[in-house]
């Protein structure tokens, strides 16, 4: 337990508000609402560049690393693509508005690419030789990758499922 308290203690305040602004979303997520087509992918987006940046900053072979994530991506979005087809949404044409039910899924993402994020971040700060390890950072990569690409997917099949009902 003291482990966990040190832990916490040593964890910057931006990633707490990181973590409420988040966990704020998915809590919104879990609720039916309406969001325009920028709002869909705005959370996908600032996922994308804070995962790139943060694994840009512990990366020699960034090419090699970047080709993984992407691979890792292309899966998720595949699986994210899958997903949103089943999900219930209503167009309104004239607000250019997404009608969305509540649902689990968003939170339960947000939170995994958080705790993604937060875990391997304190891996590389107090044993920074693990940034060093291929195998260790492949999994961060893949983890980051494929949890990101499942929302970009979510993002592409509603727009796509938006732009068909306005033609």
């Amino acid at each position: 337990m003291e482990n966990l308290i040190e832990i916490l203690e040593g964890t910057p305040w931006w990633v707490y508000v990181l973590f409420i602004y988040l966990l704020n979303v998915g809590i919104k997520a879990t609720r039916p609402r309406g969001v325009t087509i920028k709002q869909i992918f705005l959370i996908p987006s600032f996922l994308t560049i804070w995962a790139l940046y943060a694994l840009s900053l512990r990366i020699d072979d960034r090419y090699g690393f970047l080709a993984l994530w992407a691979s890792a991506a292309a899966c998720g979005i595949y699986g994210g693509v899958h997903w949103a087809r089943r999900i219930h949404l209503n167009v309104d044409k004239v607000r250019q508005v997404v009608y969305l039910k509540g649902s689990y899924i968003s939170l339960v993402l947000i939170l995994a690419l958080f705790a993604i994020r937060y875990t391997f971040g304190y891996l590389y700060t107090v044993r920074p030789e693990l940034m060093l390890d291929p195998n260790i950072f492949s999994i961060d990569v893949c983890l980051t990758g494929f949890t990101i690409g499942l929302f970009l997917g979510r993002s592409l099949a509603i727009w796509i499922r938006y732009q068909k009902s306005i033609e």
